[in-house]
């Protein structure tokens, strides 16, 4: 059974797993297995890469859209937003 990755490339620094979950479960994609975050640099700014691992999955509309090759935007603070796409790992 397929499970996905879904991958946020940029993430501020002080962005904490917990505040992740927090943002995700009220979504209802999916059940998290976990999280990782990455630190990386964006165009000489400090950030986070972030994968969000599911052991299962709920809504197969957002995961035909994220197979097609698409993205979608996640609003975590307005007017902030995090770029959702499937992890290629």
């Amino acid at each position: 059974m397929f499970t996905p990755t879904l991958c946020i490339p940029k993430v501020h620094s002080n962005i904490t797993q917990e505040y992740i979950e927090k943002v995700f479960i009220p979504l209802g994609l999916g059940k998290i297995d976990y999280i990782t975050l990455k630190h990386v640099t964006y165009h000489n700014t400090e950030c986070n890469m972030v994968h969000i691992h599911f052991s299962s999955w709920y809504n197969n509309m957002w995961l035909k859209h994220l197979k097609q090759g698409n993205t979608f935007k996640i609003l975590y603070d307005k007017p902030r937003y995090w770029i959702c796409s499937l992890s290629s790992y």
